[in-house]
């Protein structure tokens, strides 16, 4: 019993490596206990974000996990949900003033978003307790870190750049738009290729996001040289 709750601390390991990494990337770190509150955001927005996706499934037929407009349907719900959970976690915050800090929340509401998935998903492996449970768990947690925790860091990056960026050129509905847009085809095809090499090979996936996350890494960048040139949102 003891080993299944330290697997299941365990879970919160992928997430919080990713947040400590792009928060060092942050030249103005921003307030810790901010930083925690999006984090639970993010977490407690899966709860609305199931209950839609169920809906969706029950309203649309859609249940086949192989149909395509179900795929892009649940992607659609849980960017939707997270966008707005940090929008509304941290828009009218005064520490929220520097374009960097846009991408930093996002990441946190993505990365809370992620935890409570790998809790779940690590839960239905470690109970009841057993050897093979245990390794099951560990190869999950270590999938999930290279896999589906850093695609909603990623997403939740991309999002917030473009909400940035919207900020900046006072554009904020276009941009956010075309981030949403963005991380849902992020999102979508890291998915699809889960879908599709899950029995044979999941180092194409792990391509595909190591290359989005170049891009987002280019996008910090493109933000810190704006932060130097003294734009911020306020």
């Amino acid at each position: 019993m003891t080993l299944s709750l330290l697997m299941l601390l365990a879970a919160f390991i992928p997430a919080l490596v990713w947040l400590f990494l792009f928060l060092h990337e942050d030249i103005h770190p921003e307030p810790k206990h901010l930083v925690f509150y999006v984090f639970s955001v993010g977490a407690l927005v899966t709860l609305p974000v199931l209950g839609s996706q169920i809906l969706f499934q029950t309203v649309s037929g859609l249940l086949d996990n192989g149909n395509i407009l179900f795929l892009v349907g649940l992607v659609v719900i849980e960017e939707t949900f997270k966008f707005f959970a940090g929008y509304f976690a941290v828009h009218k915050n005064k520490e929220f003033d520097e374009p960097q800090d846009a991408m930093i929340y996002m990441i946190a509401i993505g990365l809370g978003f992620a935890t409570v998935e790998n809790l779940l998903t690590v839960a239905t492996q470690v109970f009841p307790y057993n050897t093979a449970s245990m390794i099951s768990a560990t190869e999950t947690i270590t999938l999930r870190f290279i896999g589906a925790t850093l695609l909603h860091t990623l997403t939740g990056g991309i999002l917030g750049y473009f909400w940035a960026k919207g900020i900046i050129n006072k554009k904020v509905f276009e941009y956010v738009a075309g981030g949403l847009i963005a991380a849902i085809a992020v999102h979508g095809s890291f998915n699809f290729l889960i879908h599709m090499f899950q029995d044979t090979n999941v180092l194409y996936p792990t391509i595909f996001l190591v290359g989005v996350a170049f891009f987002v890494l280019q996008d910090f960048e493109k933000l810190k040289e704006i932060e130097d040139a003294g734009i911020g949102f306020k």
